[in-house]
């Protein structure tokens, strides 16, 4: 049972990965390349939370699978955002994107950072993964608060 799950993960977590490069590749329009890296990188953050509170097993193989999915989503993401407003009628993200376009990048920035660090000491157990997840999880409710059009 164990090998199952941990081979789920795995398999969730490079699906989705494979998913939004294939995404990101195509000729998609730039909102539906956001929504597949923001999609992409929720996935990883459910893997990392269920192991931090304990409802799946500590795995380090998924956690380095997770933290890789998260790293290529935040870069995917950097590069979704033109310079010129890009507010389709489909898309979540707001006009304060690019009225706050400094604030907004910076946040991205130091996701990006927070991943790049845990990359480099990856969380060893489920008490590290839910510092790391500490540190991550305000950022991008704070940036959603702010920059996303709540769900209609």
């Amino acid at each position: 049972m164990e090998r199952t799950m941990k081979l789920s993960v795995i398999s969730t977590t490079l699906a989705a990965t494979l998913f939004a490069g294939a995404l990101f590749a195509g000729g998609h329009l730039v909102y539906e390349q956001r929504q597949a890296a923001m999609k992409s990188m929720g996935g990883s953050m459910k893997t990392l939370g269920g192991m931090a509170q304990g409802a799946m097993e500590f795995d380090g193989d998924a956690v380095a699978a997770a933290l890789a999915t998260m790293q290529a989503s935040a870069e995917m993401a950097q590069g979704a955002f033109p310079a010129e407003p890009d507010l389709d009628p489909n898309s979540r993200a707001l006009a304060a994107i690019w009225e706050n376009r400094a604030d907004f990048d910076a946040r991205l920035q130091s996701l990006a950072d927070a991943i790049t660090i845990a990359q480099a000491a990856p969380p060893a157990d489920a008490a590290a993964i839910g510092a790391f997840m500490g540190q991550v999880g305000p950022t991008c409710q704070g940036c959603h608060e702010t920059y996303r059009a709540p769900m209609q």
